[in-house]
């Protein structure tokens, strides 16, 4: 897991969204928390310092980037399935704050 400097929240874990999901927060859209989706990949190579002691990270995407590229939703892909199943679907994946996205979802 990585950090970012936001220009709202300052110093923030930042996490990788989708290009569809990058787009709405940079305008500043809130999003439908419901359709928003999120996918755990192991990695085997985690600062445990950053990563709060847990063996993977999560990636978020729109349902549409979810159903489109046929994410596995309800258990972890192994960092090797992302890079050779799943590697399209993370081409195009921005890092963005994790305030400003979770500020941004609704119910």
């Amino acid at each position: 897991m990585s950090r970012i400097i936001c220009q709202t929240h300052g110093r923030q874990v930042a996490v990788e969204v989708c290009h569809h999901l990058y787009e709405a927060l940079t305008r500043r859209q809130f999003l439908q928390a419901s359709l928003v989706k999120s996918v755990k990949v192991r990695y085997d190579d985690l600062d445990p310092e950053l990563n709060d002691l847990t063996d993977y990270t999560v990636h978020y995407f729109c349902h549409h980037c979810a159903k489109q590229y046929d994410l596995p939703l309800n258990k972890p892909l192994q960092s090797g399935e992302r890079e050779s199943l799943y590697q399209e679907a993370f081409q195009k994946m921005a890092r963005v704050c994790v305030k400003c996205l979770e500020e941004h979802l609704v119910d």
